[in-house]
C-alpha cells in the first residue's frame, strides 16, 4: 500500500529510491526517446538553475548573497 511521505522520487510503497535508481530510470527514459546525451538527477539542478535566470531571479537571491 502506498503511503505518501513527501518524498519526489519513490517505489510503489512511497519509500524514498536510491540516486543510483533514480540516475538509471532517467539514462534509461531519456534513451527510450531518442536522447544521446548523458544525463542524471545532477543534470535537473543545472536545468533549475538556467530557467531562473531566464526569468530573472537573481543569483544573489538565490544564493542569500
Amino acid at each position: 500500500m502506498y503511503q505518501d511521505r513527501g518524498f519526489i522520487f519513490t517505489n510503489h510503497r512511497g519509500n524514498p529510491m536510491s540516486l543510483s535508481t533514480i540516475n538509471r530510470n532517467m539514462q534509461q527514459s531519456a534513451t527510450n526517446i531518442g536522447m544521446t546525451k548523458h544525463i542524471t538527477s545532477h543534470t535537473m539542478r543545472h536545468s533549475h538553475i538556467s530557467l531562473l535566470s531566464q526569468f530573472g531571479v537573481l543569483s544573489k537571491t538565490l544564493w542569500g548573497v
